[in-house]
């Protein structure tokens, strides 16, 4: 046998290996995914989905109401009390939720904490009023991936407009129609 003949037995034996290689990761990885304990990141609500029916209770009194109403557009601000980035944008939702109102646009605060450390964190009776407490399980519907500080919008008809991050490009063409209906109003008046 020649040195080449020798190299391309090789080639081919490590070709061959390589396969069967590949073929037991794959293999080893489609049994381990459904283990206890693999985890998958979950995807967000896509656009479009109607989102269920889901209850919360009212931070300052405990009434029990929907996240959102049938007719009425709803933005569901998610905020962590243990998130410094929801902390700091808890100052330019004072003035957000004045402008929704003007504009027709109902904002909720949705958490699963507990009532009181998230009213220390909330601060501003103004902003406690727009809380709802809702369940784990219906926190996990509205924000599968447990991101803060998040939206969600919601249209007339319970469907998902958008999802994101507070501060992306979305929620910054909402703030910008919100002054611009403002603005508009304004000048009609």
């Amino acid at each position: 046998m020649t040195e080449v003949q020798l190299l391309s037995a090789l080639v081919c034996c490590l070709a061959l290996l390589l396969g069967l290689n590949l073929k037991l990761t794959y293999a080893l990885y489609q049994r381990v995914r459904y283990l206890p304990g693999f985890t998958r990141v979950p995807e967000p609500l896509a656009i479009g989905t109607a989102l269920p029916l889901v209850l919360g209770k009212a931070l300052l009194n405990a009434e029990v109401s929907p996240v959102w109403q049938h007719g009425r557009p709803t933005a569901l601000l998610l905020l962590a009390s243990r998130c410094a980035k929801c902390k700091t944008k808890l100052s330019e939702l004072p003035e957000l939720l004045l402008l929704a109102s003007g504009a027709g646009l109902e904002i909720k605060l949705i958490t699963n904490e507990s009532a009181r450390p998230y009213r220390r964190f909330l601060a501003h009776a103004e902003l406690a009023s727009h809380c709802l407490m809702v369940r784990q399980s219906d926190y996990v519907q509205l924000n599968p991936q447990q991101m803060s500080p998040a939206y969600l919008f919601i249209d007339q008809q319970g469907q998902v407009e958008a999802t994101g991050l507070i501060g992306d490009e979305n929620w910054q063409l909402l703030c910008e129609q919100l002054k611009g209906f403002t603005d508009v109003e304004q000048s009609v008046a």
